[in-house]
């Protein structure tokens, strides 16, 4: 039997909080970005979640190895909002699946990549480290800001790396 959620005073206050950290930090990701010559549609970006996804797009990723946003001090800032299941701020060892994913600063994460459903996106930043192992026809682009980058792959497989604005494919 589930427990029903308990609507109190304190979670209320807690929602409410949540809620202005949201737009605080919504709101320094976009002056931020606009300050280091990020086009208008950050401002589009209606939540947290949608601003740091438009990081894997193609243009946040050339954007990030332009620039180096966001700065390890915005990500740090804002950790407890950035910090989510695909966003890995200082997590130490981690291990990642068949997934998207973006990489932080003291990160060292082993990201295996298995099958071609779709094209994966990395983005690893500040100091990660990512060891990326790729099979069975997988494809992953990886953009590495300031980042170290290993890739294992078998024949199959296609690891595109980009780097301070060059790219390098496996």
């Amino acid at each position: 039997m589930n427990t029903p959620y308990h609507i109190s005073e304190q979670n209320l206050i807690s929602e409410q909080t949540r809620g202005r950290q949201d737009a605080q930090t919504l709101e320094d990701i976009r002056r931020s970005a606009l300050e280091s010559g990020a086009c208008a549609l950050i401002r589009n970006a209606a939540s947290v979640r949608q601003a740091v996804s438009m990081l894997l797009t193609p243009q946040g990723r050339e954007f990030a190895l332009k620039t180096g946003f966001p700065s390890l001090a915005l990500w740090r800032r804002h950790k407890e909002n950035l910090g989510m299941e695909d966003v890995l701020i200082d997590c130490g060892q981690a291990i990642a699946e068949d997934c998207d994913f973006i990489a932080v600063g003291d990160s060292r994460i082993m990201a295996s990549f298995s099958g071609p459903a779709r094209l994966h996106h990395v983005v690893a930043m500040h100091g990660a480290e990512v060891e990326i192992h790729a099979s069975n026809y997988a494809v992953v682009t990886v953009t590495a800001v300031n980042a170290s980058v290993i890739v294992h792959d078998d024949p199959t497989a296609i690891v595109t790396v980009e780097e301070g604005g060059e790219s390098w494919a496996r």
